[in-house]
């Protein structure tokens, strides 16, 4: 997400929380495109810890906090990280009818939410 890129461009320049945020909304479309490039010489992170509190930061929440729509699909964590399955609290679709409707098509989320490796898309047939 940009807030992210933000924070580490933040870090590593030492500007403002303000010059950080725009120069992440004028990189982050190339920022991703480098980040697919670049997948074999990506570091994962094992830290069950850090993971659980990386996704807190992007928004996740327990599962059980969260009220699903049956027709819907959700970015969720493919498993339970410190002992508690997490779930992005924003209800997407597969189905055309439902993104016509305004729900965002949940796999362009998911290029943008989560961390590779621990969340996957829960499908609804």
């Amino acid at each position: 997400m940009e807030k992210e890129l933000a924070l580490k461009y933040k870090k590593v320049s030492g500007k403002t929380i303000e010059q950080s945020l725009k120069w992440a909304k004028r990189k982050y479309n190339k920022f991703i495109k480098y980040l697919n490039t670049i997948d074999d010489c990506r570091n994962y992170e094992y830290n069950e810890k850090y993971i659980y509190k990386e996704l807190l930061f992007q928004g996740f929440i327990k599962e059980s906090d969260f009220k699903k729509k049956r027709k819907c699909n959700y970015i969720i964590s493919n498993r339970q990280i410190m002992g508690n399955l997490l779930i992005f609290p924003m209800h997407g679709a597969l189905n055309h009818n439902l993104i016509i409707k305004g729900y965002p098509n949940i796999y362009t989320l998911n290029d943008k939410i989560g961390l590779s490796g621990y969340t996957k898309v829960d499908i609804k047939i």
